[in-house]
C-alpha cells in the first residue's frame, strides 16, 4: 500500500507537470507532451522504490545477538612435582622388637618425651615380625582417630559387625591359649571387617569397636613380646612413623647447594630405592623449616620470582594448601630447577618423599568480551580504539574497551574501575565514546550496525 501510494501520487505529479508544460498548447502538442513525462515516470519509480527500501533497511538488524557485560577472572595453573628435603634423623630400632608408639605422625616432641614402647619378641622371622608391627600400627592408628557414631542398621553392615565380633573374640582367646601362629590372621579379618563396614555405612568407626576392644587387640598382638623400655626423645623435633628410605638421599643439607644434574641424579637414585620401615622406629624432623624441589620447564619457571610466595595446593590431599616461598632458580640448558621452603605443614597434609602440586601461575580480571564483538573505531583526529556495539534502549551506541589478555574466541578487557584508575594516573579518556561497563549489553553479532541505529 505505501508504494502504490507513493506510485499514484507521483504519477499525479508528472501528469499535473505535463499539463503545466502544454498549458496554453493545441491538442497534438500537448499528448505528446504527456507521453514524453509519461515515460520519465518510469525511472522515477525505480528510484523511488530503491529509497524505500534503503530507508527500510536502516532499521533492520539481521541476526543480533547480545550479551550482559560481567566481570570474571581468568586463573591459569601450573602443575609439577615437588620433592621433600628435611632435616631428618632416623631412630634405630632395637633387633628383634615390636613397638606400641605413644606418638602420632607430626607430633612436637621435646627431650625425655616418649616415642612408645619397646617390646622384645622371641620366635618371630624378620617377615613376621614386620607384618606384626604392620597389624599393631593399623589398631594404633584406628585407636587415634576412633569416634563414636554408633552402629549402622544395613543387613550387610550388621552382618560385617557380627565378623568383627567373631575375630575379636577368636583374636583373645588365641592370645590366651599361646596359639600366636593363627593371632595375626583374626588380626587381620578383623581389620578388613572394620574396614567394610565403615565403607557400607560412611562412618569412621567400626560397628560399635570400642576402645577397649582396640586396646585389648593391641595387647592380644603383643601377648608373647616382653615390654623392653621406654623410648624416649633424645633430640627435640617432629616425629613421623614413617621411613621412606629416601633419607639419605634427599638430603636436606645439599637443598640450597645442588645443582639441577645433581637433582636430576637423585631422582633417578630415588626410584631404585625400595622404602620402608624395617630397621627403624621412624624419625625426628629436627628443623621447622623444610625445602622441596621440582625441575621444570623454561615456560611454567617463568611464573615464579625469587623471594615470592605462592600457595602449593596438593593434589593428593584435596587440593590442601600450604604457602611456599621461592629461594632458588637454577638452570641448565634442558629447564630449571626451582626450590622452595615452608615453616609449615598443615595437619591435613600428609608429606609425602614426593607430591603432585599446583600453584597459580597467572590471573586475570575483567570483562570477558566475545571476539566477534569487537570492532576498531577512529576519533577525528585518526587515534584508533578498540571498541564494541551495545544496545542501550534501542539505539546502537559504542563503547571503548581496553583489552588485557587475547584468548581462542574471547578476550579480557579492563573494568570501568580499572579503566578509571589507569586515567588517574595516565590522564582521562580524551575520546568522544565512553568506556565499557558493568551489565552494558554488548552486541556480539548482527549486520547492518553503526552507532545511532535504532533498533526494532
Amino acid at each position: 500500500m505505501f508504494l502504490k501510494d507513493k506510485y499514484r501520487r507521483v504519477r499525479g505529479a508528472v501528469i499535473k507537470a505535463a499539463d503545466k508544460a502544454v498549458e496554453g498548447g493545441n491538442g497534438p502538442r500537448k499528448n505528446k507532451a504527456l507521453k514524453i513525462v509519461k515515460l520519465a515516470f518510469v525511472p522515477l519509480m525505480v528510484c523511488l522504490i530503491a529509497f524505500a527500501v534503503y530507508q527500510g533497511a536502516k532499521h533492520v538488524t539481521v541476526g543480533m545477538n547480545t550479551l550482559r557485560t560481567q566481570e570474571i577472572t581468568d586463573t591459569s595453573y601450573v602443575s609439577f612435582e615437588l620433592h621433600i628435603f628435611r632435616d631428618e634423623h632416623l631412630i634405630p630400632a632395637d633387633t628383634r622388637t615390636l613397638i606400641r608408639y605413644a606418638s602420632g605422625d607430626g607430633e612436637k616432641l621435646g627431650v625425655g618425651d616418649v616415642i612408645g614402647d619397646v617390646y622384645s619378641t622371641a620366635g618371630l622371622t624378620s617377615e613376621q615380625l614386620a607384618e606384626r608391627q604392620e597389624l599393631l600400627n593399623s589398631f594404633i592408628s584406628r585407636l587415634e582417630t576412633l569416634q563414636e557414631n554408633g552402629v549402622g542398621t544395613l543387613a550387610d553392615a550388621q552382618n560385617t559387625s557380627a565378623q568383627i565380633d567373631k575375630s575379636y573374640t577368636g583374636l583373645l582367646a588365641a592370645a590366651e591359649a599361646g596359639k600366636m601362629d593363627v593371632l595375626d590372621g583374626y588380626a587381620k579379618d578383623m581389620l578388613i571387617n572394620m574396614e567394610k563396614y565403615s565403607v557400607l555405612t560412611g562412618s569412621q568407626s567400626s560397628a560399635g569397636v570400642t576402645k577397649e576392644m582396640l586396646e585389648g587387640s593391641v595387647n592380644a598382638l603383643l601377648a608373647d613380646a616382653t615390654l623392653a623400655h621406654p623410648l624416649e626423645v633424645e633430640s627435640g623435633g617432629y616425629f613421623y612413623r614413617n621411613v621412606d628410605g629416601y633419607e639419605g638421599i634427599f638430603n636436606y643439607s645439599s637443598a640450597l647447594t645442588m645443582t639441577a644434574d645433581e637433582f636430576l641424579t637423585m631422582k633417578e637414585q630415588a626410584r631404585a630405592v625400595s622404602g620402608g620401615t624395617e630397621g627403624y622406629f621412624g624419625k625426628m624432623v629436627t628443623s621447622p623449616e623444610w625445602y622441596a624441589a621440582a625441575y621444570v620447564s623454561f615456560a611454567d619457571a617463568a611464573s615464579f620470582k625469587i623471594g615470592s610466595e605462592y600457595v602449593m595446593q596438593i593434589a593428593d590431599s584435596a587440593y590442601s594448601e600450604i604457602r611456599m616461598e621461592l629461594v632458588r632458580n637454577v638452570q641448565d640448558d634442558n629447564g630449571v630447577l626451582l626450590v622452595f621452603s615452608s615453616m609449615t605443614v598443615p595437619a591435613e597434609i600428609n608429606l609425602n618423599r614426593s607430591i603432585s602440586v599446583r600453584t597459580v601461575s597467572d590471573s586475570v580480571s575483567g570483562y570477558r568480551v566475545p571476539e566477534s564483538a569487537l570492532i576498531k573505531l577512529k576519533d577525528d583526529e585518526g587515534l584508533e580504539y578498540d571498541a564494541v556495539y551495545v544496545l542501550e534502549g534501542n539505539v546502537v551506541e559504542c563503547r571503548i574497551v581496553s583489552i588485557i589478555r587475547e584468548y581462542n574466541g574471547y578476550c579480557i578487557v579492563k573494568t570501568a574501575e580499572q579503566a578509571k584508575a589507569d586515567e588517574e594516573l595516565l590522564g582521562e579518556n580524551t575520546s568522544p565514546w565512553d568506556r565499557l561497563e558493568q551489565n552494558d549489553k554488548i552486541i556480539t553479532s548482527g549486520s547492518g550496525l553503526y552507532e545511532g541505529k535504532i533498533v526494532g
